[in-house]
């Protein structure tokens, strides 16, 4: 579903986009909903989540700025799966994979 959801966004009249991972803030509803059924939220690490950039941005119309590919929240509000791993280092792994693949945005866009 996400992969086809890049080919709605590259028919849209974007210029940018931003990419979020999914974390769980303490306190909020969703910690609780989490807690209650975690089997209902993807939940992937670093390596699983640069995959699906990169899936992602092959199917996107490679005039799209990407202006952003994950947030940070301080550990202390969050479960932290990710550890402190650092926003450059996660672009240096988007960028690895990418020249890994033989890659770039908008290869397979329809």
């Amino acid at each position: 579903m996400l992969l086809e959801e890049a080919g709605i966004l590259s028919a849209l009249p974007l210029t940018s986009l931003k990419f979020h991972q999914l974390q769980i803030i303490k306190g909020t509803q969703i910690e609780k909903e989490y807690a209650d059924k975690p089997e209902d939220f993807l939940r992937m690490g670093p390596d699983e989540y640069v995959d699906l950039l990169v899936d992602i941005l092959e199917r996107l119309r490679p005039d799209i700025a990407i202006g952003r590919i994950a947030s940070s929240v301080p550990p202390l509000f969050t479960d932290a799966p990710w550890g402190l791993l650092k926003h450059e280092e996660l672009l240096k792994r988007l960028e690895a994979r990418m020249e890994e693949r033989n890659t770039w945005q908008g290869q397979r866009q329809a």
